[in-house]
């Protein structure tokens, strides 16, 4: 059954190839993809092989050796190592606790904010106030450094 497919895709592909116009098109559609493709192979599909392989090997980066090809050691000190089942356990409580909570959580505290409660001006000024501090802060301490009399940058630009 795959045979026929390929079979078929070889034909559509003579096809496409023995006229012109069919021709400009694939030619334009493989132009259109090259770039995507070629991204993909640089930041995708060769560093991921790159680290199949180097998963396979004791190599210390600034070490003159080089690689040194070590099979599954490397897999199995992680499978016996007390760290890597904790960071493990850690991950999922994150995954199936933390990340669940918040959520409900934040459902919980919009649900109330937008719900008709005694002050709810002023729970909602307490909730967004996070958010306009740090806008405060940096534009108080830009303020402070273009200030004209004893402002950092003026410092700087009279040397």
């Amino acid at each position: 059954m795959q045979a026929q497919g390929k079979v078929g895709f070889l034909k559509q592909l003579k096809h496409y190839l023995k006229r012109p116009l069919l021709r400009q098109d694939l030619m334009a559609g493989v132009t259109y993809l090259l770039p995507s493709a070629v991204v993909l192979l640089a930041f995708v599909i060769v560093p991921v092989v790159m680290a199949l392989v180097l998963s396979f090997s004791k190599w210390e980066l600034l070490s003159v050796e080089g690689r040194k090809f070590i099979g599954l050691g490397n897999y199995t000190f992680l499978l016996t190592n007390k760290e890597f089942w904790n960071t493990i356990k850690n991950t999922i409580y994150f995954g199936a606790v933390k990340i669940p909570a918040d959520i409900i959580l934040s459902l919980l505290v919009a649900m109330l904010l937008n719900g008709s409660i005694r002050g709810l001006s002023f729970y909602r000024t307490i909730y967004f106030l996070p958010v306009i501090t740090s806008t405060v802060a940096v534009s108080a301490v830009w303020r402070y450094m273009y200030d004209p009399n004893f402002g950092f940058a003026n410092v700087v630009l009279k040397w």
